[in-house]
């Protein structure tokens, strides 16, 4: 059996007992959208119905349990199983109804897909060809990775950090004019470069 209330406006909650698991189910419609969001708790089986109170905090479920009672906080459509009882002397009581059958009901097993014979399988795709591209006087390619633009490439190599290339060029990081290792300012725009 299950129970059912109107938490706020357009927020309706579901609760029932399935053994030891008690089942909340929080159900809101807003702006012709329905949605609802299930969660499943250890509570132990109920002696009782369970109780509903509103509160500044949010809104708590009281559960009369084999094991004691148990407090549950809605907060939204967040749902938490309070360690300590929680002050509803001055709380809000909502009014409970029975319900036959909880809204959350298990979705029945899907059957596997058959094709029908006239419909064929996509083909496995191709392996993608190495991308190479050219505006005006830049040409970019990706295997291996390397810019032209003019004079200037750029290549992305595999080496090892501790192994500087000696034919590597240098830039200045301010202008990007060529610059050599052992300059200390950029002969350019006078930047002074990092060692």
């Amino acid at each position: 059996m299950a129970y059912a209330t109107e938490l706020y406006p357009g927020q309706q909650c579901y609760v029932h007992n399935a053994g030891d698991q008690t089942v909340v189910t929080l159900a809101s419609m807003a702006s012709g959208q329905q949605q609802q969001a299930s969660t499943s708790l250890m509570t132990g089986p109920w002696t009782a119905p369970p109780s509903f109170y509103r509160t500044h905090q949010g809104a708590i479920i009281q559960l009369a349990t084999t094991q004691g009672d148990r407090y549950l906080c809605i907060q939204g459509t967040s749902l938490q199983l309070l360690t300590t009882p929680p002050a509803i002397a001055d709380a809000q009581a909502l009014p409970i109804q029975r319900v036959d059958d909880p809204v959350a009901t298990p979705m029945p097993p899907m059957s596997p897909m058959s094709m029908s014979p006239s419909i064929t399988p996509m083909p496995p795709m191709q392996p993608m060809k190495p991308l190479s591209m050219q505006m005006g006087t830049m040409q970019m390619s990706m295997q291996p990775m390397e810019m032209r633009m003019g004079d200037m490439t750029l290549r992305a190599e595999a080496s090892s950090p501790s192994t500087p290339t000696p034919s590597a060029r240098r830039f200045c990081s301010q202008c990007g004019a060529p610059v050599q290792a052992s300059d200390r300012f950029c002969a350019a725009c006078g930047h002074a470069l990092g060692g």
